[in-house]
């Protein structure tokens, strides 16, 4: 299953547990990022999330903390959907011709910082999955929903419409393109919660003025959305996971930690665990194992760098 990345936010400041505390400024992350360039094209746009400068461009957000608080605070990058899209071309337009840029990339570069002498805190990573072909129908998630057909570890105690101690909410946006229905399982102040929602209707609502791209959205039957956030402690074990695993890999033990979490099932048994997944939700997912969020095993020539890592990664984080 081809995932996304559509939300990354993390914080690098000293570590003070080290005796090698290391002061990384501005300039230097920004050549670990590859955005020296890139950086004369930011503007500031003043104090945000309690920062004393945010520097915005497509959707990336650099906060830079006043000196007497960077020891706490440090510097905080933020990218939205669109703010991965435009880095991720732009790091495969700085590989070149016959080059290759992928995620793990700018995370093997962070994880150097942590042996300069730095504290990595991974405050939230976001997967998006893309249907169009018509795999995941949001009424029949719905329907699934309010008729206990599936299996979760989220939890809320948010009560919504006729459904009460419900694990998941329904939001619904009219418009003259349809209904934007959004589907949530768990909560939002969790670590870690998903969502299902109409992509299609979405951006054609985005776009309805955009007349381009709003006849490339026509010719479009079909475009459902899931979503999966992880946040802090939990974001840190995916990471460490993509530094583990090869690509092809680390998409199928996703796929399962996603079917852990979450899973629709036909109940054909008094044991839910027993009971079959639906064959719409295994067709999408690809896999009907289920894996826990745990730390892949570790090859013993990468073991030093890491337990370093993670130790230092596991520091409490900002709220994403």
């Amino acid at each position: 299953m081809k995932y996304l990345i559509d939300y990354f936010m993390f914080v690098i400041k000293p570590d003070k547990h080290s005796e090698h505390s290391y002061n990384i400024q501005l300039f230097e992350l920004l050549d670990v990022l590859k955005l020296n360039d890139a950086f004369s094209s930011f503007y500031d746009i003043g104090s945000r999330m309690h920062y004393e400068q945010c520097f915005l461009y497509e959707n990336i957000r650099i906060y830079t903390s006043f000196i007497d608080k960077y020891e706490d605070m440090g510097i905080c990058v933020e990218m939205t959907g669109s703010g991965c899209r435009y880095y991720e071309d732009l790091m495969r337009n700085y590989a070149g011709i016959g080059g290759s840029w992928e995620w793990r990339d700018l995370f093997k570069s962070l994880r150097s910082l942590v042996d300069m002498g730095c504290s990595l805190n991974i405050n939230r990573i976001d997967f998006a999955f893309d249907d169009f072909d018509g795999q995941l129908d949001m009424q029949t998630i719905e329907d699934c929903a309010a008729k206990r057909e599936y299996v979760s570890l989220f939890r809320t105690c948010k009560k919504l419409e006729e459904h009460e101690k419900c694990a998941f909410t329904v939001n619904s946006d009219y418009s003259k393109f349809g209904v934007g229905k959004t589907i949530y399982f768990g909560s939002r102040k969790s670590n870690t919660f998903c969502r299902f929602y109409d992509k299609l209707v979405e951006q054609k609502i985005k776009l309805q003025h955009d007349v381009a791209q709003l006849e490339k959205l026509n010719n479009l039957n079909h475009w459902v959305r899931f979503e999966i956030v992880f946040k802090r402690s939990v974001a840190i074990k995916i990471v460490n996971a993509m530094l583990k695993l090869n690509d092809e890999s680390f998409s199928v033990w996703l796929s399962e930690v996603i079917n852990g979490y979450l899973r629709f099932i036909d109940i054909d048994n008094d044991n839910v665990s027993r009971c079959s997944i639906k064959e719409w939700w295994s067709n999408f997912l690809g896999v009907v194992e289920r894996a826990k969020l745990t730390c892949v095993g570790i090859s013993s020539n990468a073991l030093n760098c890491a337990v370093t890592w993670f130790v230092h990664s596991v520091a409490p984080t900002v709220s994403g």
